[in-house]
């Protein structure tokens, strides 16, 4: 009699421990969120050829007398301000470093080499967006207004309507407003809550399919022939977690978790 109840006991027991370990198993296979801040940005208008690029705040609008618009890079890896101009200057040491194309550093998501045992390429990302925070917002709903496209000609911050560059005579826009890729198809940015959203999922998997694909940077403007002012912050706000970030979910062979990548160590390319 005890020896059934003590088989029976232990069968139980054995059959809890066995869905234990195939609930841990399964948890396994969760995701990594990466989060890297950007690291250059400005915005340029039609009227004012003045710097913005200081400014704790990005604009874009659209009207008959006048249009903004956004110009943002991508991050361009975790090394050092020193070690981006060495890098930068010993490629291409006569245009130097405003002239030289933004290259994608594969060491973005060097923090993702925690999940050791997945192979980080672009069939493990699962979801890239870049979200920019709503500071001030005089349109209302801006569903299906904002697009973003590909730049095709390097800039540097003191970029304006007019120019790209102020460093030779190739430093004008071919269209004024900033030269864009043709064969780059434009994204519609989505409002989730306080933030706008652009889902660069299929772009960033080009990105970590080819380490050298050359990065000029992105332009934001208004699809539509109207849109009052909007504004978000820029990489220069004081709040860090509010500067425009592009957020990343990769497929890990262990436990979700959250990785806040850059966040007190963002470097810009001349205004750290």
């Amino acid at each position: 009699m005890y020896l059934q109840k003590f088989v029976f006991i232990k069968t139980v027991l054995l059959s809890v421990m066995l869905m234990v370990m195939l609930m841990a198993l399964s948890g396994c296979g969760g995701t990594v969120t990466q989060i890297d801040y950007l690291e250059t940005d400005t915005f340029i208008s039609s009227t004012d050829l003045t710097n913005h690029a200081a400014l704790n705040y990005l604009e874009i609008s659209k009207s008959a007398s006048g249009e903004e618009r956004i110009i943002v890079k991508l991050p361009t890896g975790k090394r050092s301000l020193t070690e981006n101009f060495d890098a930068v200057f010993s490629e291409n040491p006569i245009a130097g470093i405003a002239l030289m194309p933004f290259l994608i550093l594969i060491d973005i998501i060097a923090d993702l080499l925690s999940c050791k045992d997945a192979a980080l390429n672009s069939t493990s990302l699962t979801s890239a967006k870049l979200v920019f925070d709503i500071s001030d917002n005089q349109e209302g709903s801006l569903t299906s207004k904002i697009s973003m496209g590909l730049l095709s000609k390097p800039w540097w911050q003191s970029a304006n309507w007019e120019r790209a560059h102020h460093f030779s005579s190739k430093g004008r826009w071919v269209t004024q407003g900033g030269d864009l890729d043709s064969s780059f198809a434009v994204i519609t940015g989505s409002v989730n809550g306080s933030t706008l959203e652009f889902d660069v999922t299929s772009y960033f998997k080009t990105l970590i399919s080819n380490k050298e694909t050359t990065h000029y940077g992105l332009l934001i403007k208004s699809e539509t022939p109207a849109l009052a002012s909007v504004r978000f912050d820029s990489t220069q706000t004081s709040t860090s977690t509010k500067r425009p970030r592009l957020v990343s979910t990769y497929q890990c062979l262990q436990p979700k978790t959250n990785i806040q990548a850059g966040k007190e160590s963002v470097y810009y390319l001349g205004l750290q």
